[in-house]
């Protein structure tokens, strides 16, 4: 049985030969989202804020924590007390690390399946404890989908801790309800591709 993984994976290779063979690799990869139900999940989301960005002149680099085996913070202190920012697990995220340290802004995107954002991203978030304070990163943003607009409390409580805690500015946190009812009038989105789009082409 195929993964959801292999499946993203052979699509943007498909993508990455066909822009190089026919227009000279000036196409922009999308973000390529996978749904059983074939709905807009935050990772969709963040794509459309992505394009603007790029538009705006800004280098994006999208890393998909789904996708990736990236496992929690043992808080073994490895990293502060044997090799400074250096985790002693082998993982995927190891391929992160060097991308958040030339990182002047990180948007962060997660579905709201249970209150806080997943268990993905939230093990990733965590694993930067190994790099210290992440006083580089200038400027954070949050996007949240849900299917209920009163589920994202914890989750904004736990972006703006760890941000603060860097020093760094955010700059927006968009919380986008109605993404389970697939035939919702909320889940047709037209707005918030437009805020998340507008977003990213007025980031400075």
């Amino acid at each position: 049985m195929l993964q959801i993984s292999e499946i993203v994976k052979k699509t943007e290779e498909m993508f990455d030969l066909f822009n190089e063979h026919f227009y000279d690799n000036e196409l922009t990869r999308p973000a390529i989202t996978v749904s059983p139900d074939g709905g807009r999940g935050a990772y969709g989301w963040y794509s459309i804020n992505e394009r603007g960005a790029k538009e705006a002149g800004h280098s994006v680099k999208i890393e998909n924590v789904a996708l990736k085996k990236i496992n929690g913070c043992k808080a073994c202190e490895y990293c502060h007390e044997k090799e400074k920012a250096v985790c002693v697990q082998k993982d995927d995220m190891q391929d992160i690390y060097p991308k958040i340290k030339e990182a002047d802004m990180l948007v962060m995107a997660s579905p709201i399946y249970y209150y806080t954002m997943t268990g993905q991203i939230i093990s990733a978030l965590n694993r930067t404890y190994a790099l210290g304070r992440l006083a580089h990163i200038k400027k954070t943003a949050l996007i949240l989908s849900s299917g209920a607009p009163d589920m994202y409390e914890a989750a904004v409580t736990q972006y703006k801790g760890v941000t603060g805690w860097w020093g760094a500015v955010d700059d927006g946190i968009f919380a986008v309800p109605g993404m389970v009812r697939s035939h919702s009038p909320e889940n047709t989105g037209e707005e918030w591709l437009e805020r998340l789009y507008q977003f990213g082409r007025n980031l400075k």
